[in-house]
Formats: structure tokens, sequence, C-alpha cells
């Protein structure tokens, strides 16, 4: 029987990516199809440039968006009071860096010790370089073209510069895109931004630039870390100005002004070892905030006024390694939001409600997961299910139900995923796919087939799927057909690499036709 099911691992299991994972773990989103472009961009750009935990500063460190203040401020005494951490077991041994967070934090950080002790920091220049093209294809349509290009300088962790600009199958005019720098101190002048940056203060009633998890599905999604003033790297633009970060102790004093959005921007925050405060401003709104860590337990929150108050509080309490469990309230808008998760170690369940006075209209939302992992002749398996039930009295379809389940294997150098998809609301909907891949340091390859039955736009499943870095590929599933995709990666060395996707979608049980459509896409990375 077992070896049975070892063969039935072999050709139908899943597995998803390192990186996917880890997203997931720091972000809080309970799924990759949750985030937002910009987002994934953003961990894409940390991915493929770790930060040195060794060698950033406290403006540094802020700016990447992984750590709360108390991490932050914790980090920069350890590394002052020992010197350079060395390990992944002595990080794990600062406070505030739990085991669990730690390992997801190996896609995004490294920890390099290069200089002897006392000797000054030594920084080099790295540069990358990213061309990518797409070619659409549709039955009785002209082709569609479209193209871009990523351009990032970096010495050490005390300089970036950042350049991204694309076309799209819409509008295919080049345009000057996002260029951002940024300078990072050692001493009260922490950061300098210039160009395309982000504003993120508190929990986000005030001045929150870019994309937010509008969910809370796990724990960790409930509590936001700020990443103050940060340049931006992505395709789309946050805001255009110019902003500093002064440091002095335990304060930091953060200012800005957005041509684009015509809006200054100000934060006075003060870090301590159990108490974290804030206060943030803007020509349209003020705010104070505030964060109490206490052994286990955190109590954080957020009130001001935008022309109507506004007010966040929550908290987060974790028992014991493994546990967690989050409350939170928040009216904002005139509209008011309530929840809570238990996110333990099998089993994750959260409830949330919304209530829009304005539109008088009301949501409430149900999601449980749980995905163990264990070990069979060799495989790590993980199996997952989702169950998410979303109620809006208002409407004439209330109720969607979207049951999901996943099965996660990998051995070695091979890769495999499975997942079905089923949901109900304005009718009964469902999809599965089934995708194989290999993946080792030089090479990669993955192969996906999916079939799907989706009657209903309002029924309609996203699903994300493999694509060169800095792509982010989210479909949205209509019709009555199949798609096929092969991604390949190949880095000839490390200097350079080739990411191709081609991809495929055809609809022949569609009662009225639909016209099939294929993609091909072509990414080179140059680095320096």
């Amino acid at each position: 029987m077992r070896s049975v099911i070892t063969c039935v691992l072999c050709l139908l299991a899943a597995a998803g990516g390192d990186f996917e994972k880890a997203v997931l773990a720091v972000s809080g989103a309970a799924e990759i199809e949750d985030l937002a472009e910009d987002e994934m961009e953003r961990y894409r750009a940390l991915a493929a440039h770790p930060l040195d935990l060794n060698a950033a500063g406290p403006g540094r460190l802020k700016a990447c968006g992984l750590f709360s203040p108390f991490q932050i401020a914790s980090l920069v005494e350890y590394r002052q009071e020992t010197g350079d951490i060395l390990s992944w077991s002595e990080l794990s041994l600062v406070s505030g860096f739990s085991a669990g967070f730690t390992e997801a934090l190996k896609e995004f950080v490294k920890l390099e010790s290069t200089r002897a002790p006392g000797q000054p920091e030594r920084s080099r220049i790295d540069q990358e370089l990213l061309l990518r093209g797409a070619l659409k294809l549709e039955e009785e349509a002209a082709p569609k073209y479209n193209c871009g290009l990523k351009y990032n300088l970096q010495w050490g962790e005390r300089a970036v510069l950042n350049w991204a600009t694309r076309t799209t199958y819409d509008d295919t005019k080049f345009k000057a895109g996002t260029i951002s720098v940024a300078w990072y101190g050692r001493g009260w002048l922490s950061k300098i931004v210039a160009g395309d940056f982000s504003a993120r203060f508190g929990q986000g009633l005030t001045s929150w630039t870019g994309f937010s998890l509008n969910g809370y599905t796990t724990a960790q999604a409930f509590r936001r870390n700020a990443s103050g003033l940060s340049p931006s790297a992505s395709y789309s633009s946050a805001s255009k100005g110019l902003g500093a970060e002064l440091r002095f102790g335990r304060w930091c004093i953060s200012g800005a002004y957005s041509f684009s959005e015509k809006l200054p921007v100000a934060n006075v925050t003060r870090v301590g070892e159990t108490a974290t405060f804030g206060l943030t401003a803007t020509s349209r709104a003020v705010s104070f905030d505030w964060m109490i860590s206490l052994a286990g337990l955190s109590l954080y929150g957020e009130a001001g006024w935008d022309g109507t108050p506004m007010a966040l509080a929550g908290t987060v309490w974790i028992p014991k390694y493994g546990n967690k469990f989050a409350a939170l309230a928040k009216f904002k808008d005139n509209k008011l939001t309530g929840a809570c998760c238990a996110d333990t170690k099998y089993l994750v369940a959260s409830l949330q409600a919304d209530l829009d006075y304005s539109k008088k209209r009301e949501t409430y939302k149900l999601v449980v997961s749980s995905s163990p992992s264990f070990e069979l002749d060799g495989w790590t398996v993980n199996p997952a299910l989702r169950i998410s039930a979303r109620m809006k009295p208002q409407e004439a379809a209330p109720w969607r139900t979207d049951l999901r389940a996943d099965l996660d294997a990998a051995r070695g150098a091979w890769l495999s995923h499975l997942r079905f998809n089923c949901l109900w609301c304005k009718g009964f909907a469902w999809m599965g796919y089934l995708e194989e891949g290999f993946k080792n340091e030089k090479y990669a390859v993955y192969a996906r087939g999916t079939v799907f039955f989706i009657d209903n736009w309002d029924d309609r499943i996203y699903v994300y799927e493999r694509d060169a870095p800095g792509s982010f590929n989210v479909p949205a599933l209509y019709g009555r057909g199949f798609a096929a995709s092969l991604v390949a990666a190949l880095k000839f060395s490390r200097r350079h690499a080739l990411h191709a996707r081609a991809g495929i979608t055809c609809y022949p049980w569609m009662p009225a036709p639909k016209p099939s459509r294929f993609e091909l896409k072509l990414q080179y990375t140059l680095r320096i």
C-alpha cells in the first residue's frame, strides 16, 4: 500500500516554492492570490537582493518592511553588544525573532561577516538589469506585444537606485517609469529618499502608500510593520517626491513631500523596550499610534482624525510557540470592521465582519484552513484544505462558499502541485490543475495543466501561476475550457539568467464560441 501511495505522490502531489511560502509567512496573507502586483514586486526585489542584517542600519532595516520597530531596535542593540550575527540559529536567539520567523527570513536576508572587529564596513557595488518582452495571440485578432525593463544599483546597504518602465498590451508607448534613489546613514541622518517612494507609518490610518491586505485570515495579518519612507522598485508609482529620516537615540523623525499628490507627511516615533509610540500627520489627517509588547502579548492601535474620527485597536497573544490568537476592531470612513483569528500548528480559523454605514452594507467572512506536514518514503508531503464562506445579506445571492484542496510534495529537486477548487455563489464553478516541476541551482522547469468550468463571471476563480521574476500572474478563470503552461529558467552563470513562459488557454466546451489565446514571455537578467 505504501508503494502505491508513493507512486500517486510522484504523479499527483503538489509543492509550492520556498519563495511563495516565505512571502505568505512574512506578509500575513493566507494565499498568494490575496496580494497585489506591487507587493509581490517588493518581495521579489528583496529576494533578488537580500538584505545584509549585519551591515544594514536602522533606516535600511525599517525600509524593507519585514520588521517591527521592536525587532529593529533589538537587532541593532544585539549587534552593538556582540558583533556580527554568524548563523541563523544565533539570529533566532535575538529577542523578537522566533525560529519560524527566522526560517521565513532566509529568502529575503543574508548574514555576511567580511570585516574584522573594529574595521570599517566594506561595501561593493552590485548592478542588475532585467529585460523582458511578451507576445499575445488571440483568434481573429491582431498580435499584441509588451516589454519592460528594470535596473537596480546597490552600494552595499548604504545606497540604492531603482528604475523601472514598461509598456502594456493596451498602451505600447514607453514612459519614464518609476525612478527612486535612497541613501542610508549610520548617524543622526538615517535615510534620504528621492523620486518614487512609499510612506507607511503606524497601522496605516493616516499614511500607508501602496497595497495593504483587506482581510484578516491569519494572525500575522492583523498587525502591520510600518516601513516608514522607502524607495519604490515597482513598475507602478506610489508617490513622487523627496523625504528624509533622522534618528536621535530611540527617537525617529521622518518627513516627506509628495509632488504628485501635493501632500506633506511627517512622523515622530519613539521606540522603547516594551512600548513604541508614534505621531503621524499630513495636510489631510493626523493620528497617534502605539504598540506595547509584553511576554507573549502585543497590544497595538492607532487613533486619529481625517475630517471624521478613525481608530484601530488590536492584540496578538502567543501563549506558546506555534499558537497565535489575534483580535482587532477598526473604524474608518464610516465603516466598522471586527475580526478575530486562532492560528495554531494544524488549524487556522478566522472570522471577520464589515459594516459599511454609508452604503448600508454588511459583509461576513469565515475562513478555516489546515495544512499539516509529514514525511513519507523520502517525500515531504503537505496536504491542505481551505474552506471560506462570505455572506452579504443585501445581495440576491448572499452566500459565496469556496472549498479548496491541495496536495503538496517534494523530494530533492522534484516538485509537484495538485489543486481542486469548487465554488458556490450564483452557480456552481470548479477548477483543477496539476503541476510538475524540477529545480536545481542552474535550471528549473515547471509544467501545468488546468481544467475549469465557470459559467458566471461573479463565480470567477483567481489562480496564481508561475512566471518570470518581476511578473505577477493571477488570471481570473471564467468560462469552460482548459489551460496549459510551461515555465523554464536557466542560470548560465552568476551574471546571466534567462526565463521563459509559454501559456495557452482554450474554450472548447463553451455554449457560444470564445477565442483561444496564446502568450509567450521571455526575460533576460544581467547581474554585474
